[in-house]
């Protein structure tokens, strides 16, 4: 009779466990599919916001504030942000966060170039696609930083024709210089020889001719090498919308301001001259558009989000992620006295607050993480090289990177080709070389 009682209650609480997983299935269908009370609120304070913000500024063009999700509802920008942190130790520092999105998703370029999207997807959905725009990069990456407790915001802004389009022809391979770096450092010192041989006689004339001759070689090559490295003029220079994140100094032990092109997975000073200008930021508290001039890019911006003179915000007195994670401090310390927190002058100036996301929480699997590119494999150029990634175990060779590398900015003209299986470096292949 006991044993008959027993399995009753675990059939009873596994149904319950089932009536729970899809009850909260439908809310999150319903968060896709509808707006709550806030969400309508918030998108008619947007509404609002951005009819006075088009008649102050109307040389400035229109803020992406309710794009529209993939079931056709719109949502303000700030609730696509979910953040959310994994149980992966990679993805626990914004480093292995930028690499992992960088890798994981390939770009879908915006068109037109110069207008902002009418869509922007769920994270969820743009993971399991693996296809996405600067703006869901961005969300992505955003969305994990924040769960890893940075300060970080998504920027939306201007760049140049190649950061858009993540054309890295012109730049130096990144695994290509570490290596270059490491046999430096592997050379022997040179010591001088025990016996001195008597040198043969050479022509000073003919060796200061012959290095004469060889500068100019040199020269002349460099000088046809910049040529090529010197992009034509773009067009639509300065209007090339696109989308980065920023992380602000305080939290997890940054001291400055950087950005992070989450499409390479690179860090950048805010003052990099290829990110040509700043409408606004947001993460999952607020919405700052930037009023400050950027006919020099952003190396003169200051990101001071707390001065309404710099950055203007749509929800006024929203508690920042700075203050949050000092007020957290402050209920610490005051547990430990035995003290307790007073909220009244808090519920006495209660705002209007961010809605919570209407995305659902990000899922990672260990298999993601193995598999890393988009089919299990990716193929990047880069200014005479091509690097080439493999998913472990992807081929039968059990080779994951193989780096070519090439005599001409083209990739055209003969070169080596060099692998590494499962870790371990593999000699040249001679059958290979381009």
């Amino acid at each position: 009779m006991e044993t008959l009682v027993e399995s009753s209650n675990e059939e009873q609480a596994e149904n319950e466990d089932e009536q729970a997983g899809e009850a909260d299935d439908v809310l999150a269908v319903c968060d896709f599919l509808c707006n709550s009370v806030e969400e309508v609120r918030l998108l008619a304070i947007a509404d609002n916001f951005q009819r006075q913000y088009s008649l102050l500024c109307p040389e400035r063009k229109s803020l992406l504030l309710c794009p529209i999700n993939e079931c056709g509802v719109q949502k303000f920008v700030s609730t696509t942000l979910r953040p959310t942190m994994t149980s992966h130790p990679e993805l626990l520092n914004w480093e292995g966060c930028a690499s992992f999105v960088a890798d994981f998703l390939s770009l879908n370029p915006l068109e037109p170039p110069g207008e902002l999207p009418r869509f922007l997807f769920s994270s969820t959905s743009v993971l399991r696609s693996q296809t996405a725009t600067c703006f869901e990069y961005a969300s992505v990456l955003c969305s994990l930083l924040l769960g890893a407790n940075y300060d970080a915001y998504c920027v939306s802004g201007y760049a140049c024709k190649e950061m858009c389009l993540l054309d890295q022809r012109l730049q130096d391979c990144p695994l290509l210089d570490t290596q270059e770096k490491a046999a430096a450092s592997d050379l022997p010192v040179d010591s001088e020889p025990a016996v001195r041989f008597q040198r043969e006689p050479k022509s000073r004339f003919l060796i200061q001719q012959a290095k004469k001759k060889q500068e100019e070689a040199d020269a002349k090559a460099k000088q046809q090498e910049q040529e090529v490295l010197q992009p034509p003029d773009d067009p639509l220079q300065g209007l090339r919308v696109h989308c980065w994140v920023l992380v602000l100094a305080g939290c997890r032990s940054v001291e400055d301001n950087f950005f992070v092109d989450p499409m390479t997975g690179r860090s950048y000073s805010t003052t990099y001259e290829h990110f040509l200008g700043v409408e606004s930021v947001w993460n999952n508290l607020n919405y700052y558009v930037n009023m400050q001039d950027c006919k020099d890019g952003c190396a003169e911006l200051v990101y001071d989000l707390h001065d309404i003179k710099l950055w203007e915000p749509i929800l006024f007195g929203v508690t920042s992620k700075r203050q949050l994670s000092i007020n957290l401090l402050k209920r610490k310390e005051m547990k430990m006295m035995g003290m307790t927190w007073e909220d009244e002058e808090e519920e006495e100036d209660r705002v209007f607050e961010m809605p919570r996301s209407w995305v659902s929480s990000i899922t990672i699997s260990q298999q993601d993480l193995e598999t890393r590119w988009p089919g299990g494999k990716k193929l990047t150029r880069y200014k005479k090289a091509e690097l080439e990634r493999f998913a472990p175990y992807l081929r039968m060779d059990g080779l994951v990177t193989r780096l070519n590398i090439y005599k001409d900015m083209d990739c055209t003209e003969g070169g080596d080709s060099e692998g590494v299986v499962q870790g371990q470096k593999r000699p040249p292949e001679g059958a290979s070389v381009r």
